[in-house]
């Protein structure tokens, strides 16, 4: 479906999604970023092009209209979804954005499976002297050597999703609650080499005084996102695989220590308690969920890495497995199996 090639493109197609809305500051900063350093397919904008890979990006926007935080992997089956396009402010308007009444994979879904991005894009000549191809009917790779001339692409397929910059770090168990990874995952899951981006919460928060700097984490994942580019030009990221990236909350780039390549860790979560709400009253309770962030892990976990001033790159996969070698499965687990089967 994807017709040709990323490395034998002259652009690569991106999908930036998130959780935390359309109107999202992190959202906005990461666009910026890859407006700045990239060259924008199908625009007059000029670029300083400051990145090792230089192919242009043809850039699209999928975000839910409202936040979606916490919502983990959750789909829309028992309502309808619309999407509407919006015009995103300044210079980030070339960019042809939804907006979607539904989840972070919702969006993924809805950008990659319906024609809301179908359009004409430069391709080749079929050997018939047709002057369109319909990407995925096995033409467009067919007449290398032909020359240009408008693909039709009826559906969107990008070579990359990208999912935030999302308000809040998303390491250790919050992996499991996180829309922004999940809108990572469901690119993967659609074949689609993905990463999920996401800003540690500030020293002290909560707190009136919380700052978020989204540019500043933008600015700090470039060369890690400039990589992950370089990788999808090659095809070396492998299929079912993707990555969780989480920036140290700090005043300026060059307090980051530097990005270590870590693991899913269990001690970075929410110390989280259920409050009764004042006033509440009769058989109908009400309560509110309230927490704190916290991180327990060493440096080769996400969260210990983060919390000591490193961009920490976690390799995620869509699979849930135990090794089976593990004494308790090997031994005791194999040992029911012997029990009530026919």
């Amino acid at each position: 479906m994807a017709g040709v090639p990323p490395s034998e493109r002259e652009f690569l197609r991106v999908l930036v999604v998130n959780d935390d809305g359309i109107s999202a500051p992190g959202l906005a900063a990461l666009l910026r970023a890859l407006m700045v350093h990239y060259p924008t397919w199908g625009t007059d904008t000029t670029t300083a092009t400051t990145t090792r890979y230089t192919k242009p990006l043809m850039v699209r926007v999928c975000a839910p209209e409202s936040e979606q935080s916490a919502v983990s992997h959750a789909v829309t089956i028992r309502n309808h979804i619309y999407a509407e396009p919006v015009e995103l402010p300044g210079v980030l308007s070339v960019l042809k954005s939804y907006k979607v009444a539904g989840t972070p994979a919702d969006c993924v879904r809805i950008a990659m499976s319906t024609p809301i991005f179908a359009e004409l894009e430069p391709g080749v000549v079929p050997p018939s002297g047709s002057s369109t191809v319909t990407i995925g009917s096995g033409m467009a790779n067919d007449a290398a050597d032909a020359p240009p001339a408008l693909l039709h692409r009826p559906l969107f397929v990008p070579d990359l999703v990208l999912s935030g910059i999302n308000r809040g770090n998303n390491a250790g168990l919050n992996v499991i609650y996180s829309g922004t990874i999940a809108g990572a995952r469901e690119g993967v899951i659609l074949g689609v080499p993905s990463m999920a981006l996401s800003l540690d919460h500030p020293p002290g928060y909560p707190s009136p005084t919380d700052t978020w700097d989204y540019d500043m984490a933008a600015e700090a994942i470039l060369p890690v996102v400039d990589n992950m580019i370089g990788s999808v030009c090659k095809g070396e990221v492998p299929r079912g695989v993707f990555f969780s990236v989480n920036i140290p909350n700090v005043e300026h780039v060059s307090a980051i220590k530097g990005t270590r390549l870590t693991r899913q860790g269990y001690g970075t979560k929410w110390t989280e308690k259920y409050t009764e709400v004042v006033g509440s009253h009769g058989a109908r309770r009400v309560f509110a969920l309230t927490g704190l962030p916290v991180s327990v892990d060493d440096v080769s976990h996400d969260g210990g890495a983060m919390t000591r001033g490193y961009i920490s790159v976690t390799p995620l996969t869509l699979l849930s497995n135990v090794h089976v070698d593990l004494p308790f499965v090997k031994d005791t687990v194999t040992a029911w199996s012997s029990f009530g089967g026919r």
